[in-house]
């Protein structure tokens, strides 16, 4: 396994431990729709809560919102309402970040309502 997957693996494994503590309930994770994929969903107080997660060795906290493109805030979305259409939920969605930042040591933040579903041209 190539060094950039372990690592963007291990912090999905501690976004998933994080978001638990936290008293979330993890619904799915790596949950596909055709090439799409989405990290975690779950669900807090009765939202859906779609996360995105990102792993950096190096880098900014203050940056972390940066780690995601438009392109990518589209393709959550999308994900998001086919995922939400085979549920057939109308719960409330939020779309959140976890950053993870493994160096100089580990350090988790959670960024709720990161984007909206609005957000998306």
């Amino acid at each position: 396994m190539a060094k950039h997957i372990r690592i963007g693996k291990k912090g999905e494994d501690e976004a998933i431990a994080f978001l638990q503590k936290q008293g979330y309930t993890i619904l799915h994770t790596n949950w596909r729709y055709q090439h799409l994929e989405i990290d975690i969903i779950a669900e807090y107080k009765s939202i859906i809560c779609i996360v995105e997660v990102k792993t950096r060795t190096i880098g900014s906290k203050e940056d972390i919102p940066d780690w995601i493109t438009p392109k990518k805030i589209k393709n959550l979305v999308h994900a998001a309402e086919q995922y939400l259409q085979q549920t057939t939920s109308n719960a409330e969605v939020r779309f959140d970040i976890i950053g993870i930042l493994q160096q100089p040591f580990l350090q988790i933040i959670h960024i709720k309502e990161a984007f909206y579903g609005s957000d998306v041209s």
